[in-house]
């Protein structure tokens, strides 16, 4: 699998200055700042409760927030649905998907923000899946359906669909 380009020297990949989510008027984050460069791990740790997964939710656009986001340099709302997807991927704690869909065409869903107009998988694309697979340990999985996974093999196909992706922030 290639790993998609970084940004340009001194930019971060992912930059949250300020930011603050209310729900229904109680504040669940505030006045975070975070600096993600290329190539760091980065672990959000707390307790239950505080806000971790709003925080992600904010920073991909996926929740709305106060403060500034920026990927790359350019503030969020800049990108278009297909650029932000090219750029970050994120597993959810709780991910959905049907239950008789198979691990491949589960990761294969990560390659749609690539696909072109038509919506048609290259042979490229096949080549990404099998990998991301691969690096989870899960191409044995390929043809078993969601529902028949334990959670620890359901995860690492969620994992590899991330991967699938070719986030520059995964």
């Amino acid at each position: 699998m290639t790993l998609a380009t970084t940004p340009a020297v001194g930019t971060s990949l992912l930059d949250l200055r300020a930011v603050s989510v209310a729900i229904e008027g109680v504040t669940l984050v505030h006045g975070v700042d975070l600096r993600v460069e290329a190539g760091e791990v980065v672990g959000l740790v707390g307790p239950n409760g505080a806000g971790k997964s709003t925080l992600l939710r904010a920073a991909t656009g996926a929740r709305g927030f106060d403060g500034r986001v920026s990927v790359e340099g350019r503030a969020l709302a800049e990108f278009s649905r297909g650029e932000l997807y090219r750029r970050i991927a994120v597993v959810q704690q709780l991910p959905e998907a049907p239950l008789a869909m198979t691990v491949q065409d589960l990761v294969m869903l990560g390659r749609y923000p690539h696909l072109g107009l038509l919506r048609r998988e290259s042979e490229h694309d096949h080549d990404v899946v099998r990998s991301a697979m691969a690096r989870t340990g899960c191409v044995h999985l390929a043809e078993r359906r969601l529902g028949t996974l334990s959670g620890g093999e359901r995860r690492r196909a969620f994992i590899a669909r991330a991967l699938a992706q070719e986030p520059r922030l995964p």
